[in-house]
């Protein structure tokens, strides 16, 4: 019997290269690490730039700007929620910090961590009220309080600090100090997190000595309780060139610098000029509001009336300049130099010009001088520079002694003051200065202001004064800015051609149900004040043009003819007898569609969106930055300076340091739902708008495209690791 042959030993082919084990690996493991060291870098150093990548709270992580401190979590004071008594919230379950936190978060918008965290430093501090008071007074070194800084000047207050900088050395220039600083600390300008191990959050404040007064917001008001509303006007513009600033150094703006009615009137509009000789005309139009399609808002601008350089008044200015040690640093006195520079390049030989300065003392820099000798003032200027305390009060008076020797009747007399606002010695109390201000005004002297500078701006001081002087304040953080406020817009800055202007409006209750006045919080008036010639209002110059905004929740089922009637008070320069104007305003004047409106209302609807982003409405907390740039951007307009488009850019970018998301791209005349809609009526053709975008912290966030990539590398080595394990 033969045995049976064994059958030859069956052999696989030789697998690919790709598909030997060895190499699938390799690449599986590459690939795994690629996605691990994707994720971790993401999480652990997200770059500054990359803010739609972060969390809610390093979204809004910056670098702090050059020559401020390190970051004040409590500067921007959160609303108070009562959430009942007792240590435990009974709703919740939470603790009390964080059941205040939640209701805080809800009311004010902001990110949950930073209400928790806020409540958690309010409770710190009402627990051991002692301990934080013992912590401020260690501080501060006793020979600081006493001004008598080691090395420094008695009394000084370089870059800001009581009592000097040890180490620092002094000049001399004209009797007046001057100290030198130390170099900031590195960490402070530098990307790595500070000492405590925090970074400046875009919402939050960094620290400073900067102080803005707190404005409640204007509610809505029944018309059926109060039909009235009564303010006096405002054509300061400083609030929007100081949210500029901050913006540009990456961080968002206190909500307390926020003010609407500054923002709408630093841009120009198309209205017409007034007829005759009266000083300013006046035009409403009435349109869809764009953050809610089921109010309305109603536009009131006036246009002050332009006057050729040749036939403006003789001017006598005094510049009252702070040279003190907190004025030190490229944006402060030399940017004041410049500035000034400017303005004197365009007075004529009737003008007079005087220089007046102040530190720990004030002194005269420059008699009464003709504005034709361009060359004497600028040799005057330059001789400055800045050192010492500041002893605002001692200047101010010396500035309107010389204002009353070189006294122009008929005429413009003014001091401009130029100044970061931080008066720490002499006269320091804001109602003293007041006092001394408004005796002046009647003597027929005014006041503006100039302020300049950062990380210790007073803006609350240096609004206070310019509006109780009969003048103005803007805010110059550049060159362009000194341009336009002195030398573009120079003859309405110096020039006054109506004062003391009051509007009141009255509402008609049966078109009408509730209004409000968006912005103007410092301005308003008692309805009494309106016919009392006693009371000071603002003052209108030459070519300004002032902008008012309404928000009105009308009645639908109304079949009443009459909107509104508007009244405005003012008197002339020269007089002490007011005047009325009165104007009567119809519903058939309302304009259904916001696409029908005019660029200008579109747009500074927009700017007035803007603001109520920015300063944390409540009363319009849908407001985004994202629908006010779609809402600009069709509303551009002429923007013969650019400056328009410079809004969109810088809205752009506080949208960034917020943590909006944008929606999709529409066109201008692409039909968009309203934010509220309740009817399909409510579906319109109107300026480019997105649906309201996500922010994060408040709903879901947009994920980077990285992420996305890093998750493939993982779910890709993984797949060819188990590959080549059934391949082993």
């Amino acid at each position: 019997m033969v045995p049976p042959q064994a059958s030859p030993r069956s052999t696989s082919p030789t697998p690919a290269f790709w598909r030997r084990p060895l190499v699938l690996m390799s690449a599986g493991g590459a690939s795994l690490l690629v996605g691990a060291l994707g994720f971790t870098l993401h999480y652990t150093e997200t770059p500054p730039g990359d803010v739609a990548s972060r969390s809610p709270q390093a979204a809004a992580a910056i670098d702090s700007p050059e020559g401020t401190l390190p970051p004040n979590l409590e500067s921007e004071p959160a609303p108070s929620v009562s959430t009942g008594s007792g240590a435990n919230d009974a709703r919740s379950g939470l603790s009390a910090p964080a059941g205040e936190a939640v209701e805080e978060s809800r009311a004010s918008g902001l990110p949950p961590s930073q209400a928790i965290e806020r409540s958690a430093d309010r409770t710190a501090r009402q627990v051991s009220p002692a301990s934080n008071k013992e912590k401020k007074r260690k501080r501060v070194p006793a020979s600081a309080r006493l001004g008598h800084g080691r090395g420094g000047i008695p009394g000084g207050v370089p870059g800001g600090v009581f009592g000097g900088v040890p180490g620092g050395g002094s000049t001399k220039l004209s009797g007046l100090s001057a100290s030198r600083h130390p170099r900031t600390p590195t960490w402070i300008n530098s990307g790595k997190p500070q000492p405590g191990g925090q970074r400046h959050r875009g919402h939050e404040r960094p620290h400073s000595r900067e102080r803005d007064d707190h404005q409640t917001e204007n509610e809505m008001t029944l018309v059926a309780e109060d039909p009235k509303s009564t303010f006096s006007i405002d054509v300061d513009t400083a609030s929007y060139s100081n949210i500029r600033r901050f913006i540009r150094e990456g961080t968002l703006p206190p909500s307390e610098a926020v003010r609407l009615e500054e923002m709408v009137n630093y841009f120009d509009y198309d209205y017409p000029q007034p007829e005759g000789d009266a000083p300013f005309a006046v035009a409403v139009e009435v349109g869809p509001a764009p953050w809610d399609r089921r109010r309305q808002l109603v536009r009131i601008g006036l246009q002050g009336k332009q006057i050729p350089s040749a036939e403006l008044p003789t001017r006598n200015l005094v510049f009252l300049l702070d040279v003190s040690g907190s004025m030190q640093g490229p944006d402060r006195l030399p940017l004041v130099k410049r500035a000034l520079t400017e303005l004197a390049r365009t007075l004529t030989e009737t003008d007079r010009v005087s220089i007046v300065v102040y530190a720990g003392a004030s002194g005269t820099v420059l008699e009464p001088t003709p504005g034709s000798d361009v060359a004497a003032i600028t040799r005057a200027l330059d001789r400055l520079e800045a050192g010492g305390s500041t002893d605002g009060g001692a200047g101010i008076q010396r500035a309107y002694e010389l204002a009353e020797r070189a006294f122009v009747r008929g005429g413009v007399n003014r001091v401009i003051l130029a100044t970061d606002g931080d008066f720490n010695v002499g006269t320091t109390s804001r109602r003293a200065l007041v006092e001394v201000i408004e005796d002046k005004r009647r003597g027929g002297v005014s006041l503006s202001v100039l302020g300049f500078g950062r990380g210790n701006l007073n803006d609350a001081m240096m609004e206070q004064l310019a509006d109780h002087g009969n003048g103005n304040y803007a805010y110059i953080d550049n060159i362009a800015e000194a341009r336009k406020v002195l030398v573009r817009e120079g003859g309405g800055t110096l020039v006054t051609i109506a004062k003391d202007v009051k509007i009141q409006v009255e509402f008609a209750a049966e078109s009408v149900e509730s209004f409000r006045l968006v912005g103007y919080e410092n301005r308003v008036l008692a309805h009494a004040d309106f016919d009392d010639d006693r009371k000071d209002a603002g003052e209108i110059g030459v070519g300004h043009s002032v902008t008012a905004l309404y928000e009105i929740v009308p009645r639908a089922e109304s079949t009443a003819t009459d909107l509104m009637d508007l009244r405005l008070r003012y008197k002339r320069p020269q007089g002490d007898l007011s005047r009325l104007q009165e104007v009567k305003v119809s519903r058939a004047a309302a304009v259904q569609r916001l696409a029908d409106t005019t660029a200008d209302f579109r747009f500074a609807a927009a700017v007035a969106q803007a603001g109520l982003a920015l300063r944390h409405s409540r009363t319009q907390p849908d407001a985004t930055l994202a629908n006010a740039y779609h809402t600009a951007a069709c509303a551009l307009g002429p923007d013969r300076h650019g400056e328009r488009q410079a809004f969109l850019d810088l809205v752009r970018k506080a949208a960034e340091l917020r943590g909006e998301r944008w929606g999709r791209e529409r066109s201008c005349t692409e039909p968009v739902v309203a934010a509220h809609p309740s009817h399909a009526s409510d579906r319109v053709t109107a300026v480019s708008r997105v649906e309201p975008p996500t922010v994060a912290g408040a709903g879901a966030r947009a994920i980077p495209l990285q992420l996305y990539l890093y998750a493939f590398h993982l779910l890709a080595g993984i797949s060819l690791l188990g590959l080549a394990w059934r391949r082993r």
